[in-house]
């Protein structure tokens, strides 16, 4: 599968996303802020950004997949808010490879896109997401 960063500042969201991903055979980190995920990304190089866009500290969403698509061209990035998506979409509009994706999510809609990125999706999953 690929290597997949979580960031987002809601502990309980992060894990449900990094548990369902690993379910499904991805390697996941989780960091919960932007400075964090742009630290981790560097030395993580993941395959899949997943990103809340509005972060605790001046650092968010946007900035991180700017910076870490600097060193990881290929980086595909999806941007996750529950802000309106017209107030978003301008901020993401010249990234590379990146999609927004509006809360709540689907988690099933979200595996099937990472994993078009990275590879079919297990569809016998087990453990509690089966």
């Amino acid at each position: 599968m690929g290597k997949v960063l979580i960031v987002d500042d809601e502990p309980l969201s992060a894990k449900v996303l990094e548990l369902f991903l690993t379910e499904r055979g991805h390697d996941t980190r989780v960091a919960g802020s932007g400075r964090e995920a742009q630290e981790l990304g560097e030395s993580f190089r993941p395959d899949v950004l997943i990103t809340d866009y509005l972060l605790p500290d001046e650092v968010h969403g946007d900035q991180v997949i700017a910076q870490l698509s600097r060193t990881r061209p290929d980086l595909v990035s999806f941007v996750v808010s529950g802000l309106p998506p017209e107030e978003v979409r301008p901020r993401i509009e010249g990234l590379p490879r990146t999609s927004l994706l509006t809360k709540p999510v689907d988690l099933d809609v979200l595996v099937e896109q990472v994993a078009e990125r990275l590879g079919p999706v297990s569809r016998t999953p087990s453990g509690p997401w089966a």
